[in-house]
């Protein structure tokens, strides 16, 4: 028994040792980093986590590589990156960047064919305010936590802010939530914005701020007020919820979104503005407009109005429309023009559709768009209906990189081999005692 005892005791020491020396190991020291990066430089997951003590300056035709599984503690600093910043972490193994600010200003473009220039991809980024100009780079695949993004020339409020001067950078596959101030995303020229699922909070007045150029493309968007998407030439295959105004318009292709549960659903401005192929449903009032085209769109079930005519100036095409009924009566009920208020122009819905259009819904499988390209009109054909659609929720990988506590599979094992001494010591002497007796 007494031999029995020590070796218990000898099982217990030994494994507090193996564990507090994994511990320590994980609690690594940090690397410390500040200044001008004027070499190639990659950051590395053995010197993991880097943090900064000052900001950093990535030169001109200079590229800072931030392998997976690195830490960076921007600390509050700045990251401004005038050459190429290849932060690309893996399915298993991402990228974390922490509380700070990183400015793209004419740094290098991303080159889809040889896969090379700047690129933030498979990364988590907490509370970091990202800031692109005169930059074509790419991020992708993201997992961003709050932010905050201002630009001293233009006075925006942004987490993720594309200059006016920004070329054509490309934001897809994230998954964004927003932070303390008013808009998620604000893209200013031709950027493109796509598949990326973006959750606003109550401090959001805009989910998407997309002016000029932009495209918006296949889209989740949730919210409790303000806009969901505001502007940009090409909106089309989004689903957005919860706002006050889900989509709001001026000259711009409209198609193949999904606006539902908003105070208005989509509100329209400019006079060529085609809105088509949408279903536009559970709103109050389903699409405000003052003039503009909309036709093989669905309204169902919105409370009010599925049209309001806000204008005098012109009268409101909206033919081929189903509008959940085939009965006139009910659909006059549910359009306020003219009808109602000599001064407004009138919407014109006949002829109409009989059965609900199967065509307006997003695609369930979006292809990633070509730039500068823009989708022409089309009538309806038989495709996938809205409910049929599901809606993807692009992932970021966790930072951890083993099974337990972000251990690898070999201190796993240590650890779990010690618990088996233990145990099976503990249930020797459990049985010995017993027999004893």
């Amino acid at each position: 028994m007494k031999r029995l005892l020590e070796f218990f005791l000898t099982a217990i020491i030994f494994s507090i040792i193996l564990v507090s020396g994994l511990n320590f190991e994980v609690a690594q020291a940090s690397t410390e980093v500040v200044g001008i990066i004027n070499a190639d430089t990659t950051w590395t997951k053995e010197n993991s986590p880097y943090t900064l003590t000052g900001p950093i300056f990535v030169n001109n035709d200079i590229t800072l590589t931030i392998e997976p599984g690195v830490v960076v503690n921007l600390n509050g600093y700045l990251l401004q990156v005038n050459g190429t910043l290849v932060a690309r972490g893996s399915s298993i193994d991402s990228i974390q960047l922490n509380e700070g600010r990183i400015t793209f200003l004419y740094s290098t473009a991303w080159n889809e064919q040889d896969n090379s220039g700047t690129i933030i991809e498979n990364t988590i980024l907490n509370s970091v305010h990202m800031d692109i100009r005169s930059s074509s780079i790419k991020i992708n695949n993201n997992m961003i936590n709050g932010g905050f993004i201002q630009s001293h020339i233009e006075g925006s409020d942004t987490d993720l802010y594309l200059a006016h001067e920004t070329l054509t950078a490309i934001i897809s596959n994230n998954h964004i939530i927003g932070g303390s101030h008013s808009s998620v995303i604000e893209a200013l020229n031709t950027d493109v914005i796509f598949n990326n699922t973006i959750i606003c909070t109550q401090n959001q007045r805009r989910g998407i701020n997309a002016q000029y150029y932009s495209s918006v493309i296949s889209n989740t968007i949730t919210g409790l007020r303000g806009y969901g998407i505001i502007g940009g030439k090409n909106v089309s295959g989004n689903v957005v919820s919860g706002f006050e105004v889900g989509i709001e318009a001026g000259y711009a292709m409209v198609a193949n979104n999904l606006v539902f549960n908003n105070t208005y659903g989509i509100e329209i401005g400019g006079l060529g503005s085609i809105v088509q192929n949408n279903t536009i449903s559970n709103n109050t009032i389903g699409v405000y407009s003052a003039q503009g085209y909309f036709n093989y769109n669905n309204f169902e079930n919105n409370s009010k109005y599925n049209i309001y005519a806000s204008s005098s100036k012109s009268d409101v095409n909206a033919t081929y429309n189903w509008w959940g009924t085939t009965d006139t009566v009910l659909i006059d009920q549910k359009i306020y023009d003219n009808n109602d208020d000599f001064r407004l122009g009138k919407v014109d819905y006949m002829p109409f559709l009989t059965a609900v259009n199967t065509q307006a819904a997003p695609d369930s499988n979006p292809l990633t768009p070509t730039l500068g390209a823009s989708p022409s009109p089309t009538s309806p054909s038989p495709s996938t209906s809205p409910s049929q659609c599901p809606i993807t929720t692009p992932q970021a990988s966790s930072t951890q990189t083993g099974v337990l506590f972000g251990l690898d599979w070999m201190k796993t094992a240590i650890i779990i081999l010690s618990l088996m001494v233990i145990l099976l010591v503990v249930v020797t002497m459990f049985l010995r005692k017993r027999k004893a007796k």
